[in-house]
């Protein structure tokens, strides 16, 4: 996972790309 409060992407999702804010730990 990124570290919390970083920016990472863009991200491919089903709506597009989005550039995705880190606001909690998830790996």
């Amino acid at each position: 996972g990124a570290e919390i409060g970083k920016v990472q992407g863009p991200v491919k999702t089903q709506f597009g790309y989005h550039l995705v804010e880190v606001t909690m730990r998830t790996a």
